[in-house]
């Protein structure tokens, strides 16, 4: 069967911006342990550097976070966490709606970790539209998201769009981890699932993570814009699948890694509209109509991709 993809010019979006070490030394079989886990992509516990608290279904958000007394919705529970911290969410369906901000910061030697409890799986839901789940912003810093699922909400037809996850106002050194992603059949092109926008955001990494369109139009399921754009971003062995383009950069952005992803079921793997030094390296793609389109190959390195 002769299968023909077209690529039409892509409009420039309209979107508006609101703008331990240890003490001790560890025996020799647990420091390899860990470094297999790192090699495999496997996820480490958090540092015990701050309190460990609870979200569950079952919580209430005037309790005290414990296991016993866990918290209820994530929001609450993110303005009452403190640099080192850790969030266990608990297993189960949480509802979403509108658009979320947070400027929750840990610092380099006390990270914060929000994450799945041990092999349970929490579902973040939208309903609405927009419903955009976190957006970070004012100096938000040094977290990391594990294991978490987020499905968005309905289609969204004006030109400001919806993004599950997005990155402004200076924040930094933020790790997706393990996380899945999920969009909509129904989605418009600017709806994205992760965005990231601003010159001062910088320091993301996006790592063994499940970018999933579920059939959208999405003009990119990570999508870069904003001039200039932000520095030192590494997208490194997720997945994208199921969408009109995986990754779109329309932005002046430095430092941008893309390496080690899989891409399937797409028109446009990657688009680079512009970019101020980008590298595109060793990603594999199944059922891809166009692994790179570039509209400017100016600052674009791209190399041992098989698409």
């Amino acid at each position: 069967m002769d299968i023909r993809f077209s690529v039409s010019p892509l409009p420039r979006p309209a979107r508006a911006i609101h703008i331990r070490r240890l003490r001790r030394r560890v025996p020799v079989l647990v420091a390899t342990a860990a470094l297999v886990l790192l090699a495999l992509g496997a996820p480490l516990p958090a540092a015990a550097s701050g309190t460990v608290h609870y979200m569950s279904t079952t919580g209430s958000d005037s309790w005290s976070g414990t296991g016993t007394h866990p918290w209820r919705t994530l929001y609450a529970s993110l303005r009452k966490l403190r640099p080192g911290d850790t969030l266990y969410v608990r297993g189960g369906t949480y509802r979403f709606s509108g658009v979320n901000y947070t400027s929750l910061a840990g610092t380099s030697t006390r990270h914060i970790l929000i994450s799945a409890y041990r092999t349970e799986k929490p579902v973040f839901v939208g309903s609405g539209a927009p419903a955009d789940w976190l957006y970070f912003t004012s100096n938000a810093a040094w977290i990391t998201l594990r294991g978490l699922t987020v499905e968005g909400g309905g289609a969204v037809y004006d030109t400001h769009g919806s993004s599950l996850i997005g990155f402004i106002g200076n924040s930094n050194h933020i790790t997706l981890d393990h996380m899945r992603l999920y969009g909509d059949s129904t989605w418009t092109p600017g709806q994205h699932l992760v965005y990231v926008a601003e010159s001062s955001v910088n320091d993301i990494t996006v790592q063994y993570s499940v970018f999933d369109g579920r059939g959208c139009k999405c003009a990119g399921l990570l999508h870069f814009f904003h001039e200039p754009n932000a520095r030192r971003i590494n997208v490194t062995r997720n997945t994208f699948r199921n969408v009109d383009q995986g990754i779109v950069i329309w932005a002046a952005v430095s430092g941008l890694r893309i390496t080690h992803n899989t891409f399937s079921h797409m028109r446009i793997a990657v688009r680079h509209h512009n970019s101020l030094g980008t590298v595109v390296a060793y990603n594999r793609g199944h059922s891809v109509g166009v692994g790179i389109f570039a509209d400017s190959r100016l600052h674009l390195t791209a190399s041992g991709n098989a698409w």
